[in-house]
């Protein structure tokens, strides 16, 4: 059973809802207002899980999971598109190795047209968590970052953020600079992989809340392509050491529900 969170002051149109691992096949039930989330750490997989998911590549995936130099970066990547396969797989009734790809404009993948279905994904992961976001309709922008120490964040920051973001990160105490670079980040992360242009649109061109405190928001936007009133931003629920956030075009009373998920047989 998943447990519904009631929704604070600036989750009023919204609903977010945390449960436990669940088949991916309550997907074809998938409403259009909808964003559905799953999650999978590697460190929490059951035995025996890689053959089972490296069996849902595709040739050219399972080439690039070869060319990783480390073996849990091997492993991350298997596990992120074998539960993006899995989850889309279910959603339109064909086995996770016949759901085939393509690239958007800019390059975002995308599902190729001769499925003829209407889910929009976007894929993250980092450390040893990986993440999928799927909607009917809408586009979707994920991101998770593992926190970790970094060398010359002054540096970074000035180099990476817009003068508003700078002034804010830099302002907050130092012990927490650390923890709103990365939930920037992850909220910058998050808008541009949704709007899908990929390294092309200039980050400094757009601000978002940076606070790990605060909601995810879009502040504002200094490029046509990014108008903040179509989008809204949503919390995932935390996980230690981590910073995360989605971005999704605006629907009225959207729900996000996220769901820990374990790469195990298909029943």
């Amino acid at each position: 059973m998943r447990e519904s969170i009631p929704p604070t002051a600036y989750e009023s149109n919204r609903r977010l809802i945390v449960g436990p691992p669940s088949s991916e096949r309550s997907l074809r039930m998938f409403p259009p207002n909808e964003v559905r989330v799953w999650r999978a750490r590697v460190g929490r997989q059951p035995a025996g899980w890689l053959p089972l998911a490296t069996g849902t590549l595709s040739e050219e995936e399972r080439a690039r999971q070869a060319r990783f130099v480390r073996e849990r970066d091997a492993e991350l990547f298997a596990l992120g598109r074998a539960m993006l396969r899995r989850v889309l797989a279910a959603s339109m009734d064909v086995a996770p190795r016949a759901v085939t790809f393509e690239a958007g404009p800019f390059g975002k993948p995308r599902l190729a047209a001769a499925h003829r279905a209407p889910f929009r994904f976007n894929p993250t992961h980092s450390g040893d968590l990986a993440v999928v976001a799927i909607t009917v309709g809408r586009e979707v922008g994920v991101d998770v970052e593992a926190v970790r120490p970094l060398k010359d964040l002054e540096g970074l920051v000035r180099a990476t953020f817009s003068a508003r973001e700078q002034r804010d990160i830099l302002a907050a105490p130092e012990a927490g600079r650390l923890a709103s670079f990365f939930a920037a980040w992850a909220r910058k992360e998050a808008v541009v992989k949704a709007l899908g242009h990929g390294l092309r649109f200039p980050l400094d061109a757009f601000d978002v809340e940076v606070s790990p405190e605060a909601p995810p928001a879009l502040l504002a936007s200094r490029e046509a392509a990014l108008v903040p009133s179509a989008w809204i931003m949503h919390a995932l629920p935390p996980m230690a050491g981590y910073a995360s956030a989605l971005a999704v075009e605006r629907a009225m009373n959207s729900a996000v529900t996220c769901e820990e998920w374990t790469c195990a047989a298909s029943p």
